[in-house]
């Protein structure tokens, strides 16, 4: 069964799974990180922070960057609580051009249904590194009024 969503002017918008499809189709040249570890002796990953104010542009020119000297560009899921880009966008930005970006998922923020749904929002668009992590204690003074799910 195919899905196309459509919006109130009718205009179509991308099909998942032709998205997922196009994705597939950089792969093939794609260099992962799966590939790296199982081919490498000493593998070097580089990390993208996302702050609030970055836009599509920076996210991709700054993994552009990174991806020519490590072999997995990662990508930070909200750090310290605050707010950003998701890792899941980010990623949907950089795969389409051959960046096979390590999604990291805190538990911090999420319960099990949130951390399944992103698990399957990342397998969707076609990535295939994922980092799960606990995540980190807020610094004292760090949104004091929230409360911390782990």
């Amino acid at each position: 069964m195919r899905l196309t969503v459509r919006d109130r002017r009718s205009n179509p918008t991308p099909d998942p799974a032709t998205f997922a499809n196009g994705c597939a189709n950089v792969r093939g040249r794609m260099k992962t990180f799966k590939d790296s570890l199982d081919q490498k002796d000493f593998v070097v990953t580089g990390q993208r922070r996302l702050h609030e104010n970055d836009s599509a542009d920076d996210v991709i020119r700054q993994a552009e960057i990174l991806a020519d000297g490590v072999d997995a560009v990662a990508i930070t899921d909200l750090p310290y609580g605050v707010l950003h880009m998701s890792g899941l966008a980010a990623a949907s930005l950089l795969l389409p051009r051959g960046i096979d970006p390590v999604v990291q998922l805190s538990s911090r923020d999420r319960n099990r249904l949130a951390l399944k749904s992103e698990l399957l929002g990342a397998a969707a668009i076609g990535g295939t590194s994922r980092l799960l992590q606990r995540g980190d204690q807020l610094p004292d003074g760090v949104l004091p009024t929230s409360k911390q799910v782990f």
